[in-house]
């Protein structure tokens, strides 16, 4: 795994710090560690840390001309800083992390991917700036660090919302938002944080245009293979996570047909209680015949592995499906692979969740699109979206708005969970109204994608496997997806329209236009259940807990671990997070 920290000290307090190189200049200490992946570059202006990997390297050679080298990224990137500055992040492609020493300013800068595929966590006081890539390398190195957040520990037990948690839980130790840059000047220790990239996209409110559909499939289907052929590009060998869905289908498909060098090994999780993905993947192998390993996941595996994929993770877990990812990450790796392509991402650019049919169907509403309205309305069979669905999940919407806050909320759903609690959790904020679909969408892929795309990564990362992300790590890719109106990319009650129109001719009929979404298939309602006496053997261990009220979630553990699926999830989440936090 990638991993390293820079830590700066204006004065020596003997830090308990492993560093394999120091800076001293006018007193001052700087302090860093790296592991064998990390590339550094230095000369007299400079030192610059570079981790992950730049997969579109066209425009660095065209700028650095006859100084560029293929075997030394971290030297590229430096040589574009000192012509570019911060311009030059803008010109990375891939995922990546940079931190760079300015020795003649005495100032930090640091930058990570547009998405951050590749996050950095920093901590300042008054006399130590820290940055890392793991949270956790700054809370075990700096005693100033070590003060958990509590309100992020509540939301995480409460709600454990993988999608808008900020999925760290350090009160002082921070996450440098994507597409930012970071300048800390160590003369008078002030810092500021500035975008250098923010992605264009267009919120049309037009009603559906057939004439524009085959501009924007070919477009778009162009932006697609050029991603993954980039992305496998000089590969003699390419594992891919295989689901069955539309999104890894794609990626199978193209680099089967567009990169006839690479060997190709599809990886499908499978389980006694499976949800029918492999049948769909199987599908793809036939049309590709490439080698395929099917994964199976149980609870054995879970019980003997948590513990290992919390570590890895560094954070409490918030799905099962985690500790079945990392499975499949462990096969990778005992196949001889260094990378996988995932593909994760698609979703959130082109409207792939059917929880986008209810905030389309109120946009196409407000705008008076009658026609494409009813023809949705119409279609809705094609999504397993029911009449009844919908008023459902508008009912849910007006009683959250109007009396269902968060607290509420989890007092009728999981009781017991708020009784352990303490002290008491807060309503969490309400997000921002939004009209267009593609608002919606921008909001999943700018803020929360990243912290879907981390689980993925870090599972990999714990076996030095780079988890490749095509449809994530493209920032042509995106502009592109949101130059496409909302109203292509959910049509006649089709989700993610125009990547079916894209990738007609390549993926397999019956799997392009297969109907509804599953994804990543985990037996939830099963595993829970064999797991029930496996959490509370090691929930009772623990005789006291600062937040978590243990006496009373085993004196209502009987009652409720059967009939409520949300405390089961809540026994989980709690589980997850004792382990965490007697083993930081």
């Amino acid at each position: 795994m990638d991993n390293f920290a820079l830590i700066y000290c204006s004065e020596d307090n003997q830090l308990s710090f492993s560093a394999t190189k120091t800076i001293i200049f006018n007193n001052k200490y700087i302090y860093l560690s790296a592991n064998s992946k990390t590339q550094i570059a230095e000369n007299d202006s400079f030192l610059l840390v570079f981790c992950g990997k730049i997969l579109f390297p066209s425009e660095i050679v065209s700028a650095l001309t006859d100084k560029y080298s293929p075997d030394n990224q971290a030297n590229n990137i430096l040589l574009l800083y000192q012509t570019m500055q911060s311009k030059a992040f803008a010109l990375l492609k891939g995922i990546w992390s940079v931190v760079i020493l300015d020795k003649q300013t005495h100032s930090f800068i640091a930058a990570s991917d547009p998405i951050g595929n590749q996050a950095l966590y920093y901590f300042v006081s008054d006399n130590i700036f820290a940055i890392a890539s793991t949270p956790q390398t700054i809370y075990h190195t700096l005693p100033q660090a070590r003060t958990l957040d509590i309100p992020s520990i509540q939301n995480y037990l409460c709600w454990g919302n993988i999608s808008n948690h900020n999925q760290h839980f350090y009160a002082d130790i921070e996450r440098l938002q994507p597409s930012c840059y970071l300048i800390y000047h160590t003369t008078d220790n002030t810092f500021s944080i500035n975008k250098y990239y923010t992605l264009p996209f267009k919120a049309c409110t037009a009603p559906y245009n057939e004439y524009e559909e085959p501009y924007f499939a070919d477009k778009l289907r162009l932006q697609i293979i050029d991603s993954i052929k980039v992305a496998f590009a000089n590969k003699p060998k390419m594992a891919i996570g295989l689901s069955g869905g539309l999104d890894s289908s794609s990626i199978a498909c193209v680099a089967h047909r567009f990169c006839p060098d690479t060997q190709l090994t599809a990886f499908t999780m499978v389980n006694n209680e499976d949800g029918g993905e492999a049948f769909w993947a199987e599908k793809i192998i036939k049309q590709t015949d490439i080698q395929w390993i099917k994964v199976s996941c149980d609870t054995e595996y879970i019980k003997h592995n948590i513990q290992k994929v919390i570590a890895a993770q560094g954070i409490p877990l918030f799905s099962l499906s985690t500790v079945a990812q990392y499975q499949v990450m462990e096969s990778v790796y005992q196949a001889g692979f260094s990378e996988i392509a995932d593909g994760q991402g698609a979703d959130e650019l082109l409207g792939g969740y059917n929880i986008f049919f209810l905030p389309f169907l109120h946009f196409l509403r407000s705008q008076w699109l009658v026609k494409d309205y009813l023809q949705e309305i119409f279609h809705l069979h094609r999504a397993n979206i029911s009449w009844k669905d919908i008023c459902l999940w508008r009912m849910k919407e007006i009683a959250k708005k109007h009396y269902f806050n968060s607290i509420r909320l989890l007092q009728k759903n999981n009781p017991i969970a708020y009784q352990c609690i303490k002290p008491q959790p807060i309503a969490t904020n309400c997000s921002i109204p939004k009209v267009v679909l593609n608002e919606y969408l921008y909001e999943q892929y700018t803020q929360n994608l990243p912290h879907i795309t981390r689980w993925g990564v870090f599972s990999a990362n714990a076996f030095d496997i780079d988890c490749l992300m095509p449809f994530s790590y493209s920032v042509a890719l995106a502009e592109c997806a949101f130059q496409i109106p909302s109203t292509q990319k959910i049509h006649h009650g089709w989700s993610k329209y125009m990547l079916r129109q894209a990738m007609t001719g390549i993926v397999d009929e019956t799997v392009l236009w297969r109907k509804g979404k599953m994804g990543f298939h985990i037996p939830e309602y099963q595993w829970y259940h064999q797991l029930e006496s496996f959490f509370k053997t090691y929930i009772e261990q623990i005789a006291h807990d600062d937040i978590v009220d243990i006496a009373t979630l085993l004196q209502h553990w009987h009652e409720a671990y059967e009939k409520n699926i949300h405390f089961r999830r809540f026994v989980f989440r709690v589980y997850c997070y004792l382990l965490w936090k007697y083993n930081l």
